[in-house]
């Protein structure tokens, strides 16, 4: 199953949040998680941005309110799996755990919806199309704004989706190299 460190875990569940999420994207899945660690007990651990925040816990809480869970594991364009020595989850890990205890970004949430439904209405009328993006812009500048100042020691609020994402954007290689033939898709610094 999904027991490996590095596992993207996307899922869904059967609430109203996760049904509104996948009716306005109109895809399977409402949730993202990152499994980060198996510890002695056998039971992986995750990071992952809840409604109640950025939260480093065992998978089994997401197992108990999600019916639809599918587990993606990176493959290099090398053929390497992620997790073998040649292409180490470790940076990507690392990079997660301190996440936890972060806010959910309900700014960012709140203005994709608010984008995706207003381009959904407006496809006829490229008048209304602009309204609406000018419109969209202001409101996101404005979440943006007042989510500035929620965040919660100083860590950045994010959504599922950007939990994992910056963590693999910003994982560092370990070891670094000039020539990054073994972490394909590890950005150096």
């Amino acid at each position: 199953l999904f027991r490996t460190p590095g596992d993207v875990l996307l899922s869904c569940g059967d609430n109203a949040l996760d049904q509104l999420i996948t009716l306005v994207d109109q895809g399977d899945y409402s949730h993202a998680s990152l499994v980060v660690d198996v510890p002695a007990n056998g039971k992986p651990q995750v990071v992952e941005a809840t409604t109640e925040g950025i939260k480093h816990h065992s998978i089994d809480e997401d197992m108990e309110v999600q019916t639809l869970v599918d587990a993606y594991r990176y493959v290099s364009p090398g053929g390497f799996h992620f997790g073998n020595p040649e292409w180490p989850v470790a940076p990507v890990t690392d990079e997660a755990i301190p996440y936890a205890g972060g806010q959910y970004a309900y700014n960012e949430l709140l203005s994709a919806a608010i984008v995706l439904l207003a381009a959904e209405e407006s496809h006829t009328n490229p008048d209304v199309q602009a309204l609406l993006r000018l419109g969209g812009m202001l409101l996101a500048q404005g979440l943006d704004e007042w989510a500035e100042g929620t965040g919660k020691g100083g860590k950045q609020s994010m959504t599922c989706v950007q939990v994992i994402t910056q963590a693999f954007w910003q994982a560092q290689a370990a070891p670094a190299r000039s020539e990054c033939t073994c972490t394909p898709g590890i950005r150096r610094r």
